[in-house]
């Protein structure tokens, strides 16, 4: 990463989170990023701001927003997690990173060939090593949910308060956005308020306590406590705005929880596509190991 800005912070802020939200990551992979853009002089307020951006939207959580959500929705969390990044890029304090020596340069482009075939085995084993696992942990979630919720204790609560509460769940975990957006789905059915939903899917994969003790240590706990609360104060402030305003525009469709739909050829295909790719990820990298792509933040990817 090369985001030597040295300028303004809201500047700084604004391009490292447009990189962070082109360039989706894991939570494990873009806290070594945030180490090596500190480590070669990046300011703070872009290396927070990207720290903040890169986990929250990638292409699979899109995907599923679109399909779950809507069109409209899917907007609204972009813009949402866009303007959350800028905002922890722009009171970050400034920090120096003392995480070990300068990490080495990076090598010139590959050829063109042995970069498709890297792509190829991010987009087919990696990804699907890493996401397959949240994707059936968050589906299995929202079957749970939608099975035992109850669905009036949600809608007792007052609606302002449903956009705090949820970022306070979720500010602790280890969150993925692709299997966290079936469970705001589920929760959406049983209740729980757009921008509730939409505080939800921002905190979960932009802050817990692994990450924010990364940052602890390379930045000090200033910095930490800056990017915890920016995040959860911005979260629920831009769900009750959301709240505010789904009052007068339609965000979501017409019956938010799964249900059944005939599913035409095309469906069919993808899905035997989908099963084939997550039997292939389970052989290779057995229970254990797709347990450790959930539960554990350090966990490895290929290279």
């Amino acid at each position: 990463p090369h985001l030597r800005l040295r300028g303004a912070r809201l500047a700084d802020a604004s391009v490292a989170m447009a990189a962070g939200l082109a360039n989706p990551l894991c939570a494990c992979t873009v806290g070594l990023l945030y180490r090596v853009l500190l480590a070669r002089g990046t300011t703070a307020p872009a290396a927070q701001a990207f720290l903040t951006a890169a986990p929250a939207l990638g292409v699979p959580a899109a995907l599923l927003s679109m399909r779950l959500l809507g069109l409209p929705y899917l907007v609204a969390r972009a813009l949402a997690a866009a303007a959350i990044a800028v905002l922890a890029g722009v009171t970050a304090p400034r920090a120096t990173t003392n995480d070990g020596a300068l990490p080495p340069a990076r090598p010139p482009p590959a050829p063109l060939a042995e970069r498709l075939k890297h792509g190829l085995r991010h987009g087919l084993v990696d990804a699907v090593d890493h996401v397959g696992p949240w994707l059936v942990v968050g589906f299995l979630a929202a079957a749970a949910i939608t099975t035992w919720g109850s669905p009036t204790r949600l809608p007792s609560l007052p609606t302002l308060w449903h956009p705090l509460l949820a970022a306070l769940c979720a500010f602790p975990l280890y969150l993925c956005a692709a299997g966290l957006t079936p469970v705001a789905a589920a929760l959406l059915a049983l209740g729980l308020s757009p921008g509730g939903a939409l505080a939800l899917l921002l905190v979960g994969p932009a802050t817990s306590l692994p990450s924010l003790a990364m940052v602890r240590r390379l930045a000090g706990l200033r910095a930490s406590v800056t990017l915890g609360s920016s995040v959860l104060i911005g979260a629920a402030a831009v769900g009750l705005a959301v709240d505010l305003a789904s009052t007068r525009i339609e965000l979501l469709p017409q019956g938010v929880a799964p249900g059944a739909t005939e599913a035409g050829t095309l469906e069919a295909v993808s899905l035997l596509v989908l099963f084939a790719l997550g039997a292939a990820s389970l052989w290779r990298q057995g229970v254990r190991g797709a347990l450790i792509q959930v539960m554990s933040p350090e966990h490895q990817h290929a290279d």
